[in-house]
């Protein structure tokens, strides 16, 4: 008895070959919209901690109105030798590694330096690197955290008269990479308020 020819066992190695590139190609696939899901979740992070330092300068700002009457805040942090060194005084608790310390007592001048110090500097106090101020740390020195007023009352000489709009702006490089550049661009955010 002869076999009958058009019954196939099997599969062939053309069939195998077909159905490996689909599953390579559909694995690429999935690699490249994770690669991109997580540059996205990233650049939201840096976004989210922007945001953060921004509202945190507008109440410490809040809180120290005579600061920012006297025009200390903006005087601060058009300092760009802020971060050489420690305050003279710490105006707030923190602890050391081995013990709490207390904040020292500290005038408006005073407190208005220390928030612009630690905003835009970090406070390290055991040797703990500060991701929160770290990320804007890769932008250039001048243009991390910036502050600027819109004074409101051009007619007296007070260059902020009460009342004036300010303006904090925070600027980081994005991880995101500019495909035509090749380049790491500056992403900013801007917040406006009137402490």
């Amino acid at each position: 008895m002869i076999a009958n020819p058009t019954t196939q066992r099997g599969v062939t190695l053309i069939e195998i070959l077909v159905s490996l590139v689909i599953i390579s190609l559909f694995l690429l696939g999935m690699g490249a919209l994770q690669a991109r899901a997580l540059q996205g979740s990233l650049d939201s992070s840096q976004r989210s901690k922007a945001g953060w330092l921004a509202y945190e300068l507008a109440d410490r700002m809040r809180a120290n109105p005579e600061g920012v009457t006297g025009g200390h805040y903006l005087t601060f942090a058009g300092n760009s030798g802020l971060c050489g060194g420690t305050p003279a005084k710490v105006c707030r608790n923190y602890h050391s590694g081995t013990s709490s310390i207390n904040a020292a007592s500290c005038d408006a001048v005073e407190l208005a330096r220390f928030d612009i110090w630690e905003l835009r500097c970090g406070f390290d106090t055991q040797g703990i690197k500060d991701d929160l101020v770290d990320f804007i740390n890769n932008s250039d020195a001048d243009s991390r955290l910036s502050l600027s007023c819109t004074d409101n009352d051009a007619s007296d000489a007070n260059p902020c008269s009460e009342g004036s709009t300010y303006n904090i702006r925070i600027a980081w490089k994005t991880t995101a990479v500019d495909a035509k550049n090749k380049t790491s661009p500056n992403q900013q955010l801007t917040l406006a308020v009137r402490p």
